[in-house]
């Protein structure tokens, strides 16, 4: 089941948006309608957060697990879209199959 709400405001203001995933071993694209310049995931089920902010190298975000331990997470777990300039079809972000594994519960907020 996948929930968002979305807020979009003139240029020059942050847009925000949020929701909820039930991963489901599945890559998952979120369209947005702006590009994401900050996007973070937190896996409920496992305790760990994921965040990527766009001038990231495309494969790389941050992870944080239950530990407390931050890794450089190489393996591309969110993708940011910036839509046809860039090739892509859309604004907004991917997950990987991995970081949306079956059954995890899984929360989102980006801002752009």
């Amino acid at each position: 089941m996948t929930s968002s709400t979305t807020t979009r405001q003139a240029e020059g203001i942050t847009n925000t948006a949020s929701g909820k995933i039930t991963g489901a071993g599945a890559v998952v694209d979120v369209t947005l309608g702006f590009v994401p310049r900050y996007v973070r995931v937190f896996n409920e089920t496992d305790v760990i957060v994921w965040e990527k902010y766009y001038t990231q190298v495309d494969a790389n975000c941050m992870k944080q697990v239950a530990a407390g331990t931050t890794t450089a997470d190489t393996s591309s777990a969110i993708v940011i879209k910036a839509g046809a300039p860039a090739g892509d079809s859309y604004k907004g972000f991917s997950l990987s199959a991995a970081l949306a594994a079956s059954g995890k519960a899984l929360h989102w907020t980006a801002e752009g």
